[in-house]
């Protein structure tokens, strides 16, 4: 068969790649996407970062947060 050196080589790069990814990951600050509070209606990117940026100005961080709940119109 060819490649067979190529197919032996396979796992230790895999688990390299793995590895040097796991750690990359591990290093970076957290950042919240949209997608982390679904709850939310039409919240955006802009609409995200202005949070953040109210947050912070409270003297709340975003670390801090784990869900926001919308109000509903009786609240």
């Amino acid at each position: 068969m060819r490649h067979q050196d190529k197919l032996k080589q396979w796992p230790s790069v895999f688990e390299n790649t793995i590895t040097r990814a796991t750690e990359a990951l591990e290093s970076m600050n957290q950042q919240h996407m949209v997608s982390d509070f679904p709850l939310l209606p039409n919240l955006d990117e802009g609409k995200l970062v202005s949070l953040e940026q109210s947050l912070a100005a409270g003297g709340i961080s975003m670390d801090n947060v784990e869900d926001i709940f919308p109000c509903v119109p009786l609240q």
